[in-house]
């Protein structure tokens, strides 16, 4: 078990992996280290409240920031879809009936909505998600 002054989960991470069985911090209070000393002795893993908390926080901050699929429309859906088979946004607009302007509008909508920069990086969401799309 590993007492440290370093609160970042990534210290934690570490020295478990490198064999340790728990993890704690100068901050954790009395009755907390004698709590991770038992789960220890008995087999378990331990790591303090602090580091919960911070990875806990980190990971709603990723969720909040993460794409959200959810906010497309049916019709961005479709552009992706065309897009996944290789489209070229003038071929988009054929096959939809509609302008080129419209096509281009949708797709940096799509990118605006997915919190991404640019095509490229577009297709590179689409091929991580394809089960999601």
């Amino acid at each position: 078990m590993g007492v440290s002054m370093h609160s970042q989960p990534a210290y934690a991470k570490k020295m478990l992996q490198m064999g340790a069985r728990g993890y704690v911090t100068k901050n954790s209070s009395k009755e907390e280290m004698i709590k991770a000393i038992l789960e220890v002795n008995h087999g378990n893993k331990y790591i303090c409240d602090e580091i919960k908390n911070i990875i806990s926080e980190q990971l709603l901050d990723e969720k909040e920031d993460s794409p959200n699929i959810n906010a497309l429309t049916e019709r961005e859906m479709q552009i992706i879809n065309f897009i996944k088979e290789g489209l070229s946004s003038k071929e988009i607009a054929t096959s939809l009936n509609i302008s080129l302007k419209t096509v281009e509008v949708h797709r940096h909508n799509i990118l605006k909505k997915l919190k991404l920069k640019n095509s490229a990086s577009l297709v590179n969401f689409i091929n991580t998600n394809a089960t999601y799309i």
